[in-house]
């Protein structure tokens, strides 16, 4: 109607302050902040907005067992060169975090320096579904990434067959304490580190957890389900602002009912869309994160995973014999390599660009210690003028976090 431009006008403002973009931009940064407060709460302190994203897809958790799932007691006749934790007992919530786990189809592993038979008899006490013994502080990490490469079905077909299978399609999640375990905390896909262990764990880990208390392990996939449901909950909120706001404000109704929405109002709508998003998020903070029970089922988790602690020991032993595949199809056993010198700088960790073109050479990925190929198609990072090489881009990111970390282990 006329006058035709003071209404088209009118018309195109409110489509404009309808269409404000703020609150699909404070949807998931508000729930993240709420998140990340209810972990605190909780005890489960959360470095990144990814880790809560992602720990919800965690389908195989990797356990440290001295420290972790024990109390880390050594044997009171022990020889204090070469300590013993055969006496070593499970620590309280350790069993019921692995039960909970399990019933949600999520498997377990442990991975442990002790013989076999200390290993299996903690693994048949709280309920883990794999035990890998024997394994030296530089070859968890090693673990961690035959874990995944075997989850990675493109993978599992290289050259460099996988040392375990069976290992469902989700992340893997490693939980450890000491600092033998910072690599593969890195390597892993969310690393959780025990608050009683050392500061090197924490600062490799995306999520800590302030008590030795396994039972966080659980509180922090709830906190991962809840959060991801709220940021669902706060997108919903202001995709459902905007798709009936702009037609409206665009004049749909006005050949029905003669009615044009007032800027005014646009402007009401807009900012009661931001004001539900903040209400939504702070619901977060009445959410109780159950330590007992997850609150998922894993997709594609095994029936036999869901079995209460009772019915099952330890199905599988592996033992870690130290013998490593290489980039170029042999294997070499760590266990006998010799320790580089201060006469001798490590070129096993690094090699100089000029080396590069000599595919024969071989370099260890400073973080979780698998050998790569050294050639134009390797991942690299740089640091203090050297090259350093990596297995994947995950690694690689890891170690330019904190490099002296990485380095210094």
């Amino acid at each position: 109607p006329q006058p035709k431009l003071a209404h088209a006008l009118v018309t195109a403002v409110s489509v404009l302050i309808i269409a404000c973009p703020c609150a699909l931009g404070l949807a998931t940064p508000l729930s993240v902040t709420a998140a990340t407060g209810l972990g605190a709460t909780n005890g489960v302190l959360v470095t990144s907005a990814r880790a809560l994203e992602q720990a919800r897809d965690i389908r195989t958790v990797v356990f440290d067992k001295t420290g972790t799932i024990t109390v880390g007691a050594i044997d009171d006749d022990a020889d204090y060169a070469k300590p013993s934790y055969t006496k070593d007992s499970v620590k309280p919530g350790s069993k019921e975090a692995i039960a909970a786990l399990r019933a949600a189809g999520i498997r377990t592993v442990m991975l442990s320096g002790d013989k076999a038979e200390v290993a299996e008899r903690v693994a048949a006490e709280v309920g883990i579904d794999t035990v890998i013994a024997q394994v030296r502080p530089d070859g968890k990490a090693y673990w961690i990434r035959q874990l995944q490469i075997s989850r990675d079905a493109a993978a599992a077909q290289s050259s460099v067959a996988p040392a375990i299978a069976d290992v469902p399609n989700g992340l893997v999640a490693m939980v450890g304490d000491g600092i033998n375990d910072a690599p593969a905390l890195a390597q892993a896909d969310v690393g959780i580190a025990i608050g009683t262990g050392t500061d090197i764990a924490m600062q490799s880990a995306d999520v800590t957890l302030m008590s030795g208390d396994l039972q966080g392990v659980v509180k922090t996939l709830n906190l991962s389900q809840a959060t991801m449901r709220n940021i669902r909950e706060n997108l919903a909120w202001a995709f459902g602002y905007n798709i009936i706001g702009i037609p409206i404000a665009a004049g749909v109704l006005y050949p029905f009912t003669g009615w044009l929405l007032s800027p005014m109002i646009a402007g009401l709508a807009m900012a009661l869309s931001s004001v539900c998003l903040v209400l939504n998020a702070n619901r977060m903070r009445r959410v109780t994160l159950s330590p007992d029970t997850v609150s998922f089922t894993a997709a594609g988790g095994r029936d036999t995973d869901r079995r209460a602690p009772d019915q099952y020991g330890a199905r599988s032993i592996i033992l870690d014999t130290g013998d490593r595949p290489r980039a170029d199809g042999h294997h070499t056993d760590e266990g006998h390599h010799h320790q580089p010198n201060k006469e001798q700088p490590m070129h096993m960790n690094h090699m100089h660009s000029a080396d590069m073109n000599d595919a024969t050479q071989t370099a260890t990925d400073p973080v979780c210690g698998m050998t790569v190929a050294v050639n134009n198609d390797a991942i690299t990072r740089e640091h203090d003028g050297t090259t350093y090489y990596f297995c994947g881009e995950h690694c690689a990111n890891n170690f330019m976090k904190a490099p002296q970390l990485f380095l210094e282990n």
